[in-house]
C-alpha cells in the first residue's frame, strides 16, 4: 500500500492506523506540538488510533513553530 507523507512515497505492507504509522515513521504521536492531515481534513488527536489508512492516502504533518 502506497501513502504519500509529506509529499513523499510511503510504502506500508498492512492496514496501518494513523498512529501506529507515526510511530513507524520514528514519530512520537503524543508530542504536544503537531498536528496530522490525511487527505487534506484535519484529524483530531483522539482519533489518530482509530483512522486506518487506505492505498494513495496523502498524509501531512504539522509542526507548530514559535516565533513572532
Amino acid at each position: 500500500m502506497e501513502i504519500r507523507f509529506n509529499g513523499q512515497k510511503e510504502t506500508v505492507d498492512q492496514e496501518i492506523s494513523l498512529f501506529e504509522f507515526f510511530v513507524l515513521q520514528g514519530i512520537d504521536p503524543k508530542a504536544g506540538y503537531i498536528a496530522a492531515a490525511v487527505n487534506e481534513k484535519i484529524i483530531k488527536r483522539s482519533e489518530w488510533p482509530l483512522i486506518f489508512l487506505k492505498n494513495s492516502d496523502r498524509v501531512e504533518l504539522i509542526h507548530a513553530v514559535q516565533g513572532g
